[in-house]
Formats: structure tokens, C-alpha cells, sequence
């Protein structure tokens, strides 16, 4: 695993209000040897296999090694190890299956087996220990004629550079969809499941397809910020309610999460199966947004003539190479996230105590941070937000201040936490993208009589 490099700047730790800040202030210089390496192997071992109810005891305990700072940056590769280890393996190249929670179908000629069927090929470096890109090909179909084969096939110009899946829906001849929520989490898995397998650039996860592949695309870009560089929607559109004419609205979060990822999709005009309406009014509200990645439009919408509900003229080759030439911001300074997915709770540098089962109870959220400033506005529901940030967002030296829908609720110093970092690795399995300090932003339960921590984080 490459290394991870940090500065950890001694700082100290402050609480106010209702704001609880994880990370007290770094314990002077102890002896790291062979002793200290063994206790902390086997509590990193327990508290990646834990259950989420179980993993505070633990971190306790982690926290009472007292690791010192010049230790964290040289034990985050062993953390990652660690994930890897504990993490649901792919069978490997060519035809795969995997056991998946019944919950995920609806069917019970599926339920009965509950597995995800997928196919892996692509860059044959995969396993010698170079991170290589992602690719996930999404088939197109409906009912009973659904077939990864042939979007491994369409999307293979990808896997001279990536390692491609391309997996089925999980109930191919009955009920499934990849706008469903079912088979975005089969897809969230599936990605996770290939990150324990081999060594996976999270800077580099790519998503596309076509017709009901592209539906799937829209619905994974746009409900799982953070996740992917690039999504490549073909011959499809985002979720849409189209009336006499013109989009009435569309579904909550699924353009508006596009904020930090970058987007290409295409339509016809004579399209019969996909009405370009879809896609001109996602066009249109990203150019009314003024979505831009370093000060470039972040998308690329192209209209066809005359191809229907095919390919463009110069094939997908185009797509693949727009797409595979960009790459994630781990830590952009300003994001717009609709909480959609429980199963997801985080954006970025965000996450959420809850997502709210329906959609018009869903918030919006647009928060900032600007010469360690952080700002966090939202609408609708107030949201139990915690800010996460490392040395990347903000300067750990100086004080940091947050302040909620213009109101200043903190003003201090704040502390980078070798547990903070554990917990952001173990949640995100996301090597590139790791968190030394915490707020969260809301009163915590009351304080167990036998332990634990209190609002203020003592």
C-alpha cells in the first residue's frame, strides 16, 4: 500500500456550545516499539471487525495507547492493511458471485440465494501493487433481457487502463432497475467489496452506461457524492416529472449532487425510448447553477442527430477518454449535498446523524470553508451534521471558526486525532480521502452513568 503522508500539528481542543470536537491535545513523546506495535495491531484488527455498536469501547482503548504524533502517518498504511484484511473479497477476473443481505430483494425466486452476479476484467497490474482506476459498467435492458456481457463489451475500451465490472441487476428477469435504491446499494457494496480485493486509486472511480445503464449512472452520481471522478450517462436522463410540455421537477438530490463530479451524457432528439427533455432540462439547470470544477464547467452535455436510442457516431471511445482523463478532489472547499441514502450518510467532508426516508423532508445543504472559516447553511429540516477536516481544509495552527446558517457557534483551536483518522478510514474505505478532526455539530445523548463521553467531549 503506498504511503500516506500528514502533518499533525500540535494543537489543543476546545468545545462550546453543543459542539463536540473529537481529539484532546496530542500526549507528549512515548517509546514506539515492539510492545506499543502488538497492542495497537490487535486493537486495530478488533475494531475493524466490530460492529458499529461495539467500536467506541475500542477506539477507548486505542485512545489510551496515547500513540504519539509522529506515529499516526506511519500507522495509517497498517490501517488501511487492516481494512483490506477484514473486507469481503471478489472471487477474482472473469465470472463473479457474492452473498448479499436478503433485504436487497424484493423477489423471492432471488431472495432464496440472495447473491450479486458481476464480471471483472481490465488491467492485468491489478494485483502487484499498483493502485489502478475503477470502471463500472452498468448494462442496459429491462425485464429478462438484461446482460453485463454486453456492457463489459461496450465499455472495454476502458479496461486496457482500469479494472472494468460490469454487473447484473439483481433480479434480471423480474423487477430490477438500477434507479432503485435496491440495486444502489448492491452497486455501493459491489464497489467496496472490489476495494478489499485489490488496490483501487479512490481518486479514479468511474461509472457510466447506456439506456437503463445511464438511468443507473444518474442515479449513482447523484446519490453518492464523493464516490466518483467522472459518470458517463448514455441514451438516458436524470429522474424527471414531465407534464404538457415541460419538467414539472425532478428528483430531489439527483442533479444537485453533481456539485464536485465531473459529468458527460448524451441525447437524441428522435429518441423514442429516452425523451431528450430529461436531459436539455439537466443541461439547463447545471448552466443556471453554473456547476464548475476548477473553474471549468463540470459537465458536458452532446445532442445527436439521427441516432436514436443508439451510440454516437465515433462509438464510446470519446466518453471513455473524457471521462478516465479526470480526476476526484478528495477535498473540495465547498460542497451542495442532498442527504438521499442511508446507507451513505456523508458527502465529502460532511456527514449526517440521519437521512430522512421521504424526499420532501430532505434538506439541502451548502457549506464552505474559506480561510479557516467554516460555514454550513441548510433548509427545511435541521440536520445532525458533523464537519470532518484534516490539514487539507484548513490550517490547523490557526484557529478555526463554524458558524451554522450565519451564526458564529465556534471560535478555537482544534487538534488533529489518530482515532478521528481510524474512524474516517473504517467508514469510508477510502485511502485518499482521510479526516484528523471532528465536530459535531448537535447535543449528543445523555451521558451513560457506567461511561462515555459528554457534550463536551471530556
Amino acid at each position: 500500500m503506498r504511503a500516506l503522508r500528514f502533518v499533525f500539528p500540535l494543537c489543543a481542543a476546545l468545545a462550546l456550545f453543543a459542539i463536540v470536537f473529537a481529539g484532546d491535545p496530542p500526549p507528549a513523546k512515548k517509546p514506539w516499539g515492539p510492545k506499543e506495535k502488538k497492542a495497537f495491531a490487535a486493537l486495530l484488527q478488533k475494531y475493524v471487525a466490530a460492529e458499529a455498536k461495539d467500536r467506541p469501547a475500542i477506539m477507548t482503548e486505542i485512545k489510551a495507547l496515547e500513540i504519539a504524533g509522529d506515529q499516526i502517518a506511519k500507522q495509517l498504511p497498517t490501517v488501511f492493511s487492516v481494512i483490506m484484511q477484514n473486507g469481503k473479497k471478489s472471487e477474482g477476473k472473469g465470472d463473479n458471485h457474492t452473498v448479499l443481505p436478503e433485504r436487497l430483494f424484493t423477489d423471492d425466486q432471488w431472495k432464496k440465494d440472495h447473491k450479486g452476479h458481476y464480471l471483472i476484467n481490465g488491467d492485468s497490474k491489478a494485483k502487484q501493487g499498483k493502485p489502478l482506476p475503477l470502471f463500472i459498467a452498468l448494462h442496459g435492458g429491462g425485464k429478462n433481457s438484461a446482460d453485463a456481457g454486453g456492457a463489459a463489451g461496450q465499455w472495454a475500451g476502458a479496461s486496457s487502463k482500469c479494472i472494468v465490472v460490469a454487473p447484473w441487476v439483481l433480479e434480471p428477469l423480474t423487477e430490477g432497475e438500477w434507479n432503485k435504491d435496491n440495486e444502489q446499494e448492491w452497486l455501493h457494496l459491489l464497489i467496496d467489496e472490489i476495494k478489499y480485493t485489490y488496490l483501487i486509486d479512490t481518486n479514479r472511480i468511474y461509472v457510466a452506461g447506456h439506456s437503463m445503464g445511464g438511468y443507473g449512472s444518474w442515479g449513482m452520481g447523484g446519490h453518492h457524492p464523493g464516490l466518483f471522478a467522472a459518470v458517463g450517462p448514455c441514451a438516458s436522463a436524470p429522474i424527471v416529472r414531465y407534464e404538457n410540455g415541460r419538467v414539472l421537477y425532478h428528483e430531489p438530490g439527483c442533479l444537485e449532487n453533481f456539485y464536485n463530479t465531473w459529468l458527460r451524457f448524451y441525447n437524441c432528439p428522435d429518441d423514442t425510448q429516452v425523451p431528450v427533455h430529461g436531459s436539455r432540462y439537466a443541461d439547463a439547470k447545471f448552466k443556471e447553477w453554473d456547476y464548475k470544477i476548477d473553474g471549468k464547467p463540470s459537465w458536458d452535455y452532446h445532442e445527436y442527430q439521427g441516432i436514436g436510442h443508439g451510440y454516437p457516431p465515433d462509438s464510446l471511445g470519446p466518453i471513455i477518454d473524457w471521462m478516465l482523463a479526470r480526476t476526484r478532489n478528495a477535498y473540495p472547499k465547498k460542497l451542495i449535498w442532498m442527504p438521499t441514502r442511508q446507507y451513505r450518510p456523508y458527502s465529502y467532508w460532511l456527514s449526517v446523524e440521519e437521512v430522512p426516508g421521504n424526499a420532501g423532508e430532505r434538506c439541502r445543504i451548502e457549506a464552505e470553508i474559506k480561510d479557516n472559516v467554516v460555514d454550513v447553511n441548510f433548509t427545511k429540516f435541521t440536520p445532525k451534521v458533523t464537519v470532518w477536516l484534516c490539514e487539507q481544509l484548513v490550517d490547523f495552527k490557526k484557529p478555526v471558526i463554524i458558524r451554522i446558517n450565519g451564526t458564529e457557534k465556534f471560535n478555537g483551536m482544534m487538534a488533529p486525532s489518530f482515532e478521528v483518522a481510524v474512524e474516517s478510514a473504517v467508514q469510508r474505505n477510502d485511502s485518499n480521502m482521510i479526516f484528523t478532526a471532528k465536530a459535531m455539530l448537535f447535543d449528543l445523548p445523555p451521558v451513560d452513568p457506567n461511561g462515555g463521553t459528554t457534550s463536551t467531549g471530556k
